[in-house]
Formats: C-alpha cells, structure tokens, sequence
C-alpha cells in the first residue's frame, strides 16, 4: 500500500507539474479572469438570501456559457477554476514532509481578491453563518459536473470525488475528509449527468436537492 501511495503521489506531481507548465493566459484561463470579473459584480452573499445565492450561481454558470460559446464542457471547467477561493495549494508529503505548492488557475490579485468577496458561499440552508459559508463546494460541485459531464472515466466520478478527499487527509491538504464536499460532489455529478441529456440545465435545480448526512 505504501509503495501504491508513493507511485501515486510521482503520478500526481507529474499531472500538477504539465498543468502549471501551461500559460496563465491561455484561452481557459482568459475565461476563467473574464468569469470572475463577472462574479466580482454581483450582490454580496447573505446567509439569509439562500435563494439569491442560488440565482447567483445559474448567473455564474449561464455567463460561462456565454464566454464559451455554448460550450458546456469548457463553461464548466471556467467555473471550477473561477469559483476557487485560493490561488494556490500546499501538500505535505506523509514520509518526508515536504511542502509542495501547485498553483491554479486564476485572475490578476484585485480581480481575484474581488471575486473572492462575492462569491456565493450560503448554497444550502445549514450553509454556515460565518464568513465564509459554504465558500469551497461550488469548485467541488462544478468540479464533479465536469468529470461527470465529459465521463473521462466511465462511472468513476463518486470515486474521483472520494479518492480526493482520501488523498487530501493523507497529503495533510486539508485536516479530514469533509462529507459535505462529497455532497457537493454528488450533486455535482447529477448536475453532470443531466446535462448530457438536457443542455438547458441550471446548477440550483440540483443546489436544491441537498440533503445533510445524518
């Protein structure tokens, strides 16, 4: 298993190390500045505006479109990336302790920092009534869809979304696994799925079927 876990983590460097490797302005990355200069325009969240918060999401989805031309793939892939709320994350490897940080994609500081104000963070109606609500599910939700949607691997999305969790708790990039991000996934993954059979979709009709893990 150990040896499993350290080809594995070579395999996801290599992945990080072409994706960084690509220019910052490339086209998904003009879409993805252009996006949240779009959501740095809209209304400041408020946990008791869950509605909104919603309608502020299909906005969000509905200007990727339009950036992309109809392209729901690459309308997706810009709202992951738009709807991040860090610039940048840090590994620690478990054997060594290194840290490694991998940059994302992302928008000039003050268009980035904008952004990050507006995004819509109270999705579901035990969204925390803090700061930051909710703020990380939305790169979780578009995240899954776009796996899904594209089906890179056939019926491999849930897994994906566990096995990041997993490798996230054991690379010390976030404290534990968060079933509130696999919610987020799952109804990522529906939003995906049917989109490949009605492009009309918007994100809240699946926001809308959230249901806390008891």
């Amino acid at each position: 298993m150990r040896d499993f876990r350290i080809f594995l983590y070579f395999v996801l460097m290599l992945i990080f190390a072409a994706g960084s490797a690509s220019p910052q302005m490339s086209s998904l990355g003009e879409k993805v500045v252009a996006l949240s200069k779009y959501i740095g325009d809209l209304q400041a969240p408020d946990p008791k505006e869950t509605e909104r918060e919603l309608s502020s999401v299909d906005s969000i989805f509905i200007r990727a479109l339009s950036l992309s031309n109809g392209d729901i793939s690459e309308a997706l892939a810009a709202c992951i990336w738009a709807c991040l709320p860090v610039r940048n994350t840090v590994m620690v490897t478990p054997f060594t302790g290194i840290k490694l940080v991998f940059p994302f994609i992302s928008a000039d500081d003050e268009t980035f920092l904008g952004k990050n104000k507006k995004l819509p963070r109270y999705l579901f109606f035990d969204s925390p009534d803090s700061k930051s609500g909710d703020i990380d599910k939305l790169s979780h939700f578009f995240g899954a869809a776009y796996l899904e949607y594209n089906k890179i691997i056939p019926g491999s999305t849930n897994f994906i979304g566990w096995f990041v969790e997993v490798f996230e708790e054991s690379f010390k990039v976030d404290s534990k696994i968060s079933r509130r991000d696999l919610i987020a996934n799952s109804l990522g993954i529906m939003f995906g799925d049917g989109l490949r059979k009605n492009e009309n979709l918007l994100p809240s009709k699946f926001l809308k079927l959230y249901q806390p893990v008891k």
